[in-house]
């Protein structure tokens, strides 16, 4: 795939987060240089739909429906899927030696925008913040990072977000980080194993979803 190494800076449904396309190793060492962070660390695969998830993860193969899988991602919520789940690898320097891959799915107009501009890539993302600050989750925070620090990325505009969907605004809440994991002693058929390393605002909803 042609890599495009353009870097964007959008809203998603908890905070403002900024990436590019998961082929450009550029675009993902341009952002780890905008966020001004010392060593890399994993990062975040944005899919725009299930139909791309599933072009790298065997959905057959999850302990859980693609109704839950969407009810989940609809919860403000980060999946992180082991890497022997993947039937399509992604770039390494992602997933920086970890054992898993996190995944997040929004459907956002502008998120599809983004997708198409890329060549129908994934994006790589990330909070958008300096490695020191909280993430961003309003709107002026977010055009003066943009503006100070990242002035080459593509913005999307509140205009732009507020034309498709009139009342959307980010919840400002971190999203809940879930990980799948090898099922130990006494996780058994197909009752998935979870870790749930970071809890947002829906993390007790996630969790009876996935363990139903």
């Amino acid at each position: 795939m042609k890599e495009h190494n353009t870097i964007y800076i959008y809203p998603t449904d908890t905070v403002w987060g900024i990436g590019g396309s998961i082929y450009s190793e550029s675009a993902f060492l341009q952002v780890m240089q905008i966020k001004k962070v010392q060593f890399p660390r994993p990062v975040s695969v944005l899919v725009s739909s299930l139909e791309t998830l599933a072009q790298f993860v065997s959905l057959d193969d999850l302990p859980f429906s693609t109704e839950v899988l969407q009810k989940v991602f609809a919860s403000e919520c980060s999946l992180g899927v082991p890497l022997e789940l993947l039937k399509q690898s992604v770039p390494t320097w992602i997933y920086q030696g970890s054992d898993s891959v996190l995944f997040r799915c929004l459907a956002y107009p502008w998120i599809l925008q983004i997708v198409h501009d890329l060549g129908g890539a994934p994006i790589v993302t990330t909070s958008l913040n300096l490695t020191s600050d909280p993430p961003i989750s309003d709107w002026e925070g977010a055009e003066r990072f943009w503006q100070t620090y990242a002035a080459d990325a593509k913005f999307i505009h509140k205009r732009e977000c507020l034309q498709a969907l009139p009342t959307f605004s980010p919840s400002g809440q971190a999203s809940t980080i879930i990980f799948l994991k090898k099922a130990p002693a006494g996780c058994s058929g197909k009752q998935p194993c979870l870790q749930i390393v970071r809890e947002g605002r829906f993390a007790a909803g996630i969790a009876e979803l996935l363990l139903a």
